[in-house]
């Protein structure tokens, strides 16, 4: 037996099973976390979360504790596009933005991926928020890979590393993807899907000890 649940008409980007929840990011605008309680193999009733920017969901990360849901929507001017769900209160949401006001590499960014890697830093990644398809432009500002540090506490970001496009025989112009893996040496590695460079799309980020960069 197969048990299923009905998640509106959305469509879902992602999930994550962690702990006793299933948690859902879809395209929806106004549910862009659903969290369905697991119990004997069937869903609980589910919990849908609004971001409050009127984005659809793309990406979802789960914190190592389990304590905290980060979720990233498509761009939207002016608003924030990359969120913190406190999973002990869900209306308990911090919301920032991935846009670079000014600065090496100022721009948007339309968010594709996140990853929470370890010593509370998350790593978001996109394309520049002029793309208007599938696949990422090839871009000359705007951060691609942006590091946060959320040391102390989820309603305190720190900006506090990342990569901006590179030129030349690696260039990174954009980024669909990520996965952050913890090395035995204690260094986070990235693993990213680009999403420009046919000849080398799947490439590896060395981040700093414990942190991925930050």
């Amino acid at each position: 037996l197969i048990n299923t649940f009905s998640a509106w008409i959305s469509l879902a980007q992602k999930i994550i099973v962690f702990g006793t929840n299933a948690f859902v990011v879809t395209d929806d605008t106004s549910r862009q976390l659903q969290i369905l309680p697991l119990a004997g193999g069937n869903f609980g009733a589910r919990q849908d979360v609004n971001m409050g920017n009127g984005q659809a969901g793309v990406d979802l990360a789960i914190d190592p504790s389990g304590k905290y849901a980060y979720v990233v929507t498509n761009f939207v001017a002016g608003k924030n596009d990359f969120f913190v769900v406190d999973l002990s209160d869900t209306s308990k949401i911090y919301g920032y933005t991935t846009n670079v006001a000014s600065g090496l590499g100022a721009g948007d960014m339309n968010p594709r991926g996140v990853a929470a890697v370890t010593d509370n830093k998350v790593i978001v990644v996109g394309c520049n928020a002029d793309n208007g398809g599938d696949k990422c432009p090839v871009q000359s500002t705007g951060w691609i890979y942006q590091v946060f540090d959320f040391s102390s506490g989820p309603e305190s970001a720190n900006r506090c590393g990342g990569m901006t496009p590179l030129v030349g025989s690696t260039t990174i112009a954009g980024i669909n993807a990520i996965a952050g893996i913890l090395q035995a040496s204690g260094k986070v590695f990235s693993y990213i899907v680009d999403g420009v460079n046919s000849s080398s799309e799947f490439q590896i980020v060395e981040g700093g000890t414990g942190g991925g960069g930050g």
